[in-house]
């Protein structure tokens, strides 16, 4: 279905009081912080990559010709920077230098990193969604501007210690066993991201995540089968979305428009809508939300925050013990 907003909130509401909805952020949410969006990153990795000074001559060389294969591309129209990022990425991973501390190719990804993600400010978006009571709240972000925010509106443990990421298999498995809110980063994060961890596409999120950590795709099938998703901060066809629904389709599959699953709602810009999509989202179980702007997300969270603020407590099973 699609919704407008004055129609979505009631329906969320509903769902943040029985503590059945989650949200999952993306990078809309963090570029009125300075990070840039999917796309952004790519292009900031590339000019990263073209900067890096490496000592050994062969790895030099290599680097060097995979930029002007690409540069000979774009006077072809045949660039894709997805496809030459994905290509980069494997040969700075298997140059010594980027690994070793000691070295320029080393500290000019750490910069990068540090750059891009470390040194900005959380916005209001950020402090809106950690002061409302999600029981979980999953991020594709790398960057830590929601436990920053967390942190400084005094969720303290919230912020500083209940925050995973994919690897961390075990504690998030314990955190959603306990009701223990937590921050999920289904795509790593940036204080320990190396560079064959970054994620470019849906094979690589197969390749690097799923594959190798289990017990963390087992998790997102609880939590996706036991609460209901508010996914923010992604254009209608973010590959870093599709991912994930297509997961979810493959575990739950949709026949007949519904699997009697908890639903998910997907906030996309009015003339970014159309029928296709509408149907495209039906097969996934996603609901849709219109808004106008990018500025509408607060009018949309706020009243979410203002009816189920969160407490300052460690778990969100004390609540539920105290009316027992």
């Amino acid at each position: 279905m699609t919704y407008e907003i004055n129609e979505a909130i009631p329906i969320l509401k509903k769902l943040l009081s029985k503590e059945k909805l989650n949200i999952f952020v993306g990078s809309g949410i963090s570029i009125d912080s300075g990070i840039p969006n999917w796309d952004g990153m790519i292009d900031s990795f590339l000019k990263m990559a073209s900067e890096i000074k490496f000592s050994e001559d062969k790895d030099k060389e290599d680097v060097n010709k995979l930029f002007n294969l690409a540069n000979q591309r774009k006077g072809n129209q045949r660039f894709n920077p997805i496809e030459i990022a994905t290509v980069l990425r494997g040969k700075l991973d298997s140059c010594d230098e980027i690994h070793l501390d000691t070295t320029l190719a080393f500290n000019t990804y750490e910069n990068w990193l540090s750059e891009t993600f470390h040194s900005k400010k959380y916005n209001s978006k950020h402090k809106i969604i950690t002061a409302t009571n999600y029981p979980f709240i999953l991020t594709s972000n790398y960057d830590p501007l929601l436990e920053n925010a967390a942190f400084d509106q005094g969720y303290t443990t919230f912020g500083a210690r209940q925050s995973f990421d994919y690897k961390d298999e075990t504690e998030i498995l314990k955190a959603i066993n306990n009701e223990v809110s937590s921050i999920f980063h289904v795509h790593g994060k940036s204080s320990k991201l190396e560079i064959k961890d970054l994620i470019f596409t849906k094979e690589d999120y197969n390749k690097i995540i799923l594959k190798r950590y289990p017990g963390f795709s087992f998790a997102l099938r609880i939590l996706f089968s036991r609460y209901s998703t508010l996914f923010v901060g992604y254009g209608a066809s973010d590959p870093h979305l599709e991912e994930v629904l297509e997961e979810l389709s493959e575990y739950f599959p949709n026949k007949n428009g519904d699997n009697g699953l908890p639903h998910s709602f997907l906030v996309t810009l009015r003339d970014k809508n159309d029928l296709i999509l509408e149907k495209y989202k039906e097969r996934v179980g996603v609901n849709i939300i219109l808004i106008d702007s990018y500025e509408q997300y607060e009018k949309l969270l706020e009243p979410l925050k203002n009816s189920n603020p969160r407490k300052i407590y460690e778990k969100r099973s004390k609540s539920k013990i105290n009316r027992r």
